[in-house]
């Protein structure tokens, strides 16, 4: 399978009418408070933020895993860099149908399924994931992978003119232990690696590359391997929590990255009663731009429940021996959404500006049964918007302590290559 056989160019897809870009009208718009506040259009993606030239070179990616079919009835497993101009997508009008541009493509039957995507310097990691077992397929990881995991790692440097993703050699490219479904993140110049899943079997589940020393190191494993995972990263501070019904311990965690003396899990008691963080995944922390409250955050989220996507903000605390959070309100996104999202990736733009992007939106169950291999197209959403947020009011008004005003909705697109098995997963969505 070629990179020229999975651009839609190349197989005649149908070109969508360009219609005539035109400026946004002023609108008024439901905040996450029920208040209306009037609009104004959308320049230089919104005043307060940075000078233009901290955002224009900059471009969304979004990395992706993709199946497909090969000549030998067995999946190649394929990775795939797309991006587009941030400058261009936040200026654009609404009307505009965006395309993202294919970067990057890698196929392979021997690469591994849910691994980890982050980001390290300029390059965009893919590491470890479910080894392919065409063999004996292992169905509770997802036919026909698992349960070995990978130990390799790939990358695609933004900087390189060649444009590939590439198999990295030497110590960097091999981690100590394979793991599934990794978080990979970058820290004090150090890239780190950790799984919360039940399957790791080598106990390897964290460690971190150290550029200056040159090698991947074991570090403590985190207490409770179960499953899906929550996690956020305030300071110098790492809180992680697992979500399974079933796990007995559910508490949240907190390793202090910046602490080399002290390499170990804390539990945190104090937050969320003991229990798990409320979300899934990822989240967002900006702090307050008051000195007095250096000990408090903001803290962006989302969840996808059963019928609706909760996009939440919580104020957290990290007084010594008192930390916590606590919901602000939930968001209510713009109607002019087609769909709900499907996943959610919060961006600082600067000041009190963030980016929501949603890199598909959902389908429907009808559309989930009827999924077969061919060329699948998939839409998402860049949500730009700024804030307001008075702490004074936290305690007194706390529904009117967060106002947020929405832009209209910048809705993108892309395509896979023929014979795809089923639509692309998202693996990561980055803003460089």
């Amino acid at each position: 399978m070629t990179e020229k056989s999975l651009n839609p160019e190349s197989y005649g897809g149908e070109e969508e009418e360009e219609e005539e870009e035109r400026p946004h009208r002023h609108k008024r718009v439901k905040t996450g408070t029920g208040s209306v506040v009037k609009m104004e259009p959308l320049v230089r993606c919104g005043r307060g933020l940075k000078e233009e030239e901290d955002f224009v070179n900059k471009s969304l990616f979004i990395c992706s895993f993709e199946s497909y079919k090969s000549i030998h009835n067995i999946r190649d497993a394929a990775y795939v860099v797309r991006a587009i101009n941030l400058g261009d997508l936040l200026t654009s009008s609404s009307s505009v149908k965006l395309e993202l541009r294919q970067l990057a493509f890698m196929a392979d039957k021997d690469l591994p399924a849910k691994g980890g995507c982050g980001v390290f310097g300029s390059k965009i990691v893919f590491a470890s994931g479910l080894k392919p077992n065409f063999v004996k397929p292992d169905f509770q990881f997802g036919s026909p992978y698992g349960p070995a995991c990978s130990t390799e790692v790939y990358a695609f440097d933004i900087h390189d003119p060649k444009q590939e993703i590439v198999k990295i050699d030497g110590a960097f490219g091999t981690l100590n232990g394979g793991k599934h479904d990794p978080v990979l993140a970058e820290f004090g110049g150090k890239l780190y690696a950790l799984s919360c899943k039940t399957f790791v079997k080598d106990g390897v589940s964290f460690e971190v590359f150290d550029p200056e020393k040159g090698t991947w190191s074991v570090l403590p494993k985190y207490p409770n391997l179960a499953g899906w995972f929550s996690y956020a990263i305030a300071g110098t501070k790492l809180f992680m929590s697992c979500q399974y019904h079933w796990s007995k311990n559910r508490s949240i965690y907190c390793f202090d990255l910046d602490d080399p003396n002290k390499q170990e899990w804390r539990r945190v008691p104090s937050m969320c009663q003991g229990g798990p963080f409320p979300f899934v995944g990822k989240s967002l922390v900006l702090d307050l731009p008051q000195p007095e409250h250096h000990n408090k955050k903001l803290l962006l989220t989302s969840y996808r429940g059963s019928f609706r996507t909760r996009v939440v903000v919580y104020l957290m605390s990290l007084d010594e021996n008192q930390e916590d959070i606590s919901e602000i309100q939930e968001l209510k996104l713009p109607a002019e959404l087609p769909r709900q999202p499907n996943d959610c990736h919060f961006f600082h733009l600067g000041g009190n500006n963030v980016c929501l992007v949603t890199t598909a939106f959902r389908n429907t169950d009808e559309e989930d049964e009827a999924i077969k291999p061919g060329i699948h197209t998939v839409r998402g959403a860049a949500i730009p918007f700024q804030f307001e947020f008075d702490i004074s009011k936290v305690d007194k008004d706390r529904k009117n302590c967060f106002t947020v005003r929405f832009q209209p909705p910048r809705i993108f697109g892309y395509h896979s290559g023929p014979d795809c098995i089923v639509p692309p997963r998202t693996l990561g969505c980055f803003v460089l």
